[in-house]
């Protein structure tokens, strides 16, 4: 039975190739393709008073539940360019990091799937191994695009605890090593790999279809693939399903505006 996802990450505000400004975020997009799955989607993290209408309003469009907290100004907001050479984001405004009492006062209770996706610096590594100790989700997943665009580098000290872990060849040049858990490094529309401790467990088939604007399909993926092994599908199966969730799920998406 399809059950409860948290997202813990910052909603965006996005412009693709020098287009509009856009909502977008790892919170919208589970939404979209988790969603589309049955599962239900909680979404922890800041968000900036100055555009939260916008944004509130787009993830209401799709089911989802912005928990907050709210700050002051604006929330994230990415410039992002597709170049032969892989994906260029920038950064043009962000707000203050998740701190301490934000994550104490979130019910972490409830949950059958938790996905900790930072889309830049607000979410600490500390934090996010608090996440992976604390929460009593049967899956814990994490991705970990923000810690590279912040950092530069993915810490180790954050990768413990979770059941998966996913990195794209657009961030990573190459795959954080699995401690524990499942490494999922995703290579656009080359498929990708389920990795272990073990070695490889799965291949990640590649999309059906080729998606003109491929924002949001790593966070699609890992929300699709978290809620599937939570309903006890194994890697292989939950991969492949949530490939194909992924397309549906932007396609929709793109066609109404996100």
């Amino acid at each position: 039975m399809p059950g409860r996802l948290l997202v813990v990450a910052g909603a965006t505000l996005d412009s693709v190739d020098g287009g509009p400004w856009r909502p977008g975020g790892p919170g919208l997009y589970a939404a979209a393709a988790a969603g589309a799955l049955g599962c239900s989607v909680d979404v922890l993290g800041p968000l900036g008073v100055d555009d939260a209408w916008l944004v509130a309003r787009a993830y209401r469009s799709l089911g989802a539940r912005l928990l907050g907290p709210l700050t002051p100004g604006c929330s994230y907001r990415f410039r992002h360019a597709y170049t032969p050479g892989g994906r260029v984001s920038r950064v043009e405004c962000r707000p203050a990091p998740l701190g301490p009492d934000s994550l104490a006062a979130a019910g972490l209770d409830g949950y059958d799937a938790l996905l900790v996706s930072p889309v830049h610096c607000e979410v600490s590594p500390e934090a996010a191994a608090h996440l992976a100790v604390n929460a009593p989700a049967a899956v814990r997943a994490l991705d970990v695009q923000g810690f590279a665009r912040c950092y530069g580098h993915i810490p180790s000290r954050a990768l413990g605890g979770y059941t998966v872990v996913h990195a794209s060849s657009d961030d990573t040049p190459r795959p954080p090593r699995a401690r524990a858990g499942l490494v999922a490094y995703t290579l656009g529309p080359g498929g990708g790999v389920l990795l272990s401790p073990r070695g490889v467990e799965a291949r990640i088939p590649e999309p059906p279809r080729l998606l003109g604007d491929p924002t949001g399909a790593g966070d699609a993926f890992t929300a699709s693939l978290a809620c599937l092994l939570s309903e006890g599908l194994s890697p292989g199966e939950a991969a492949g399903l949530a490939v194909e969730a992924t397309v549906e799920a932007l396609e929709a998406a793109r066609a109404q505006g996100f």
